[in-house]
């Protein structure tokens, strides 16, 4: 924001390498709007990279402390919370890439569970949303070809 309205850019393309929270985007949009410089902005871009492809239907989040976060029995709460939080960031950006839907199956009752759950209301909120990363240059977010997506 301070580069913007300082004017050190004619015009500035923002990327980001997941996608911004909510709040973290007001902020940047409260800053622009205070300082007068959103006609400086020119693209805001969710880039969806938050993961490493392995193989062709193999990915890794790169998130080595994730395990032990959801399964230490001494782990607070909100660490556990965080953790989940993290892990959905990074798995959406898996699935956008894809760019359908997949269907979630988990067992029951583990921390999978928490995660899918946690990621099924993200991406209906996301879904809600006019222009989504299913949608915008694809079609329809419904498929019959939908990805599987197994948590363990």
């Amino acid at each position: 924001v301070q580069d913007l309205a300082t004017a050190t850019y004619d015009l500035a393309h923002l990327n980001f390498c997941s996608p911004l929270p909510d709040a973290l985007m007001q902020d940047l949009a409260q800053g622009l709007t205070k300082n007068r410089c959103m006609g400086r902005l020119a693209k805001l871009y969710d880039q969806n990279l938050a993961f490493v492809s392995l193989e062709r239907d193999l990915f890794s989040l790169m998130l080595p402390k994730s395990y032990v976060a959801l399964n230490d029995p001494q782990a607070k709460d909100a660490e556990i919370e965080k953790a989940i939080a993290e892990i959905i960031d990074h798995l959406f950006c898996v699935i956008a890439t894809w760019g359908s839907v997949p269907v979630i199956r988990c067992q029951r009752g583990g921390a999978a569970e928490h995660v899918a759950r946690a990621l099924d209301a993200y991406i209906r909120k996301h879904l809600d949303q006019r222009q989504n990363a299913f949608t915008q240059n694809r079609g329809s977010p419904a498929s019959f070809n939908r990805p599987l997506l197994v948590l363990f």
